[in-house]
Order: structure tokens, then sequence, then C-alpha cells
């Protein structure tokens, strides 16, 4: 194949790298030349381990081996940015700042050539325009241009998104599954299924035991977006862990890692002695579960395709006139998600069913069930091919 050379750009989030990385490094992957790009996370050997990325045909970049610091281009950046934000709703003038921004783009210098270097460009469907995807967009001006998800759950498209497209572009749009709403009328967009669940099912990596002492929790950055108090949480956090500390379960807690506040679920976490952070990425196990809790995430998805069964433990509020993107009012009145009520997880309501493992083997069932039927397998083949025809 002539067209083999890929830049993959892995802008602020880590779930950006769980989604893609099983692609990059699959089978079908081996005869392409492929290049990582980390804008915001920096590299570690962990992260190299994490996602098997030590390949021969794999370059690694660090947004300090490729671009120079300039002050003063960033402060014209933040500026026009600004201004963006502000001003959105007027096309003309809207037009009018992003020639100023391609202006500044011209203007930044590369410590490595980057000229008609790639085939292809991987960007994930953040949609945000960060100066230096815009310079390696510049520079690459005939590559074709992949949009991929940066996280594994069910992704709505609104009218921000919507709007955010028309000034984009692209030449393939990957979906998780069928049931993500598209409304535009567009042959690019494609259905692939997330590439992780190929490699555990294939694989049958299962990893649950409902004999397990262990219990995996999930926390959250955020919660008032996805309908939930932050203090309410902390809460239910305290109550999850006493409760486990009762009943002699291990918890090992996996932060969101671009929560800021991480610190308030640490001092709770100092009270009781069964409790470790688990820092490994959940594309790859290396412990056996009895279960997975979680607030509000969609990473969870990774449990149950080991067949752990997951629960969602987020003390969800009443419904009330506010517009959430992930959630919605459920028949009780009490915000809900499509994970939930698709079957994909459960909301928890008696802590005691941890205690049970006849129940737990069913709602591995179930929600493994579940998953199979709403997320299709197969992504790395499908991706594979959908390059080859671009």
């Amino acid at each position: 194949m002539d067209k083999n050379r890929i830049f993959v750009f892995i802008d602020t989030s880590l779930g950006e790298l769980d989604w893609i990385s099983p692609f990059l490094t699959s089978e079908y992957m081996r005869n392409f030349k492929i290049t990582i790009f980390f804008r915001k996370n920096i590299l570690t050997q962990q992260l190299i381990k994490d996602h098997s990325l030590d390949k021969d045909n794999i370059i690694l970049l660090n947004a300090s081996d490729v671009f120079y610091k300039n002050e003063l281009i960033n402060i014209f950046w933040r500026f026009i940015k600004s201004l963006q934000k502000r001003l959105n709703k007027f096309p003309k003038i809207y037009k009018f700042i992003d020639q100023c921004r391609l202006y500044l783009v011209k203007k930044i210098k590369t410590k490595i050539n980057i000229n008609d270097k790639y085939d292809f460009i991987f960007r994930d469907f953040g949609l945000g325009s960060p100066k230096e995807l815009l310079t390696i967009l510049h520079h690459n001006k005939k590559a074709k241009v992949i949009i991929f998800p940066h996280a594994i759950g069910i992704w709505k498209m609104n009218e921000l998104r919507i709007r955010n497209l028309q000034n984009i572009k692209f030449n393939l749009y990957l979906y998780n599954t069928s049931i993500s709403p598209i409304t535009l009328d567009n042959n690019n967009f494609f259905v692939s299924g997330i590439p992780a669940l190929d490699k555990i099912i294939k694989n049958d990596n299962q990893y649950f035991d409902c004999s397990s002492r262990n219990i995996l929790l999930l926390t959250r950055d955020y919660y008032e977006r996805y309908g939930c108090a932050r203090k309410a949480a902390l809460e239910k956090f305290e109550e999850i862990l006493f409760f486990c500390f009762q009943n002699n379960f291990n918890v090992f807690v996996k932060h969101h890692p671009r929560d800021k506040k991480t610190y308030e679920y640490i001092d709770i976490q100092k009270k009781f002695s069964n409790v470790k952070e688990y820092s490994h990425s959940l594309v790859n196990l290396d412990l056996e579960f009895r279960a997975c809790l979680s607030f509000y995430s969609t990473a969870g998805i990774f449990l149950t395709a080991r067949h752990i069964p997951v629960f969602d433990i987020t003390p969800y509020e009443n419904c009330n006139n506010k517009i959430l993107l992930e959630h919605y009012c459920g028949d009780n009145g009490v915000y809900t998600h499509d994970l939930i009520e698709l079957g994909v997880q459960d909301k928890i309501l008696d802590m005691d069913i941890l205690l049970h493992e006849k129940v737990l083997n069913n709602y591995s069932y179930s929600q493994f069930k579940s998953m199979k039927k709403y997320f299709p397998f197969n992504a790395n083949k499908e991706i594979y091919r959908k390059l080859i025809e671009l």
C-alpha cells in the first residue's frame, strides 16, 4: 500500500488513546507507519506498557518534540479563541477571525519536518481546534482526516456539535454504535464499533470472578453536568467504602484523569485500610474483580466486555428543566442515561447485591448480552477496510 503514513492527534484526554490504541496495535496496522502525538498528556513508560505502544512501526511524540514554545503566539491564540466563542453566531465575523487564526498557524515553526508527511490524520470528535492540530493539517492538505471517538460510549449529536462539524474538513467519522443518533445526511459517517472490544472478546479476557474480594470503583471529574451534586457523590463514595470495609472487600479506586480535586476522594480514602488506587489503563486489566462500581462513566464498558457487572452508583437528582448532554428524565422522575436504560449497566439500589454471587452472575450475563446487542464487533477490520477505500 502506498498510502500508509498515519498521524494520530491525542488532545487532552487519555480516553482518546484508550479508544484508538487497540486499533493502531492490531494485526491490520503492521504495514502502516504510525506517529502518535500527545498535546497535553506527557508520555510515560507506564502509558507505553498499558497500551502496548512499543512497536517498531510506531513513533511517539510529545508536543515539545515538535513545537517551539512561543508565548507571543500563545497570547494571540487565546485572544482569537475568546473572540470566536463570543462571536460564533456571526458567520462573516467568524470567518474573518478564522482567517486570522490561519495566519497565525502559518507563522508557527516546528522542530521537525511535517510537510506532506502523512496520508491520514486521526483526530478525536471533541472537535476542538488547537493550534498544534491546525498546523499539522495546514502542512498536510492532501491527508485524509478521520474523526474518532474520545470515549467508548454512546455519543449524541446535538446542535452545537452539528454546527462545529460544518467548519471542519473530514473524510470519515467513526461511531461506536448504531444507536447514536446520526442526523447529518453524509456517507462519511460509519459505525465501526470499539477497537478494544475486539481484543477483549477475541482473547476471552473475562477477569470476572463472583467470589473475588476485589471491587473496582470509578470516580468522575464533574458531576453537575451529569445530574448529580459533587457533595452528594462524595458522601456516596464514603458510604460505599464503609460498606466494603465492613464486608472485607478490597477496593481499587480509579480516579478520572482530568479531575483536579482528587484530593477530596483521597481525604476520604485515608479513613479506610482496604482502599488502593488503580492507575493502569482499563484497556488491559491485571486483576480479577467481583464487580465495578462507577459514578457515571462509559469506561465501564471495558469491564462489561470482560463480563464484570457494572453498577452506576451516582446519586442522581430529581429532574428539573436543565438540559443535559448525556442524561434525561427517567420514568421515576430521576435522571438516567442510555447505558442504564439499555441494560448495559444497572443502578445499584441495595449494596447487599455485592454479597450474592448468584445475583452477580445474572447481572454479568445480562449486561454482556446487552452490550453485544448494541455495540458491533470486528471494529479493527472494519476501520482498516474503510482506510483502504479512502
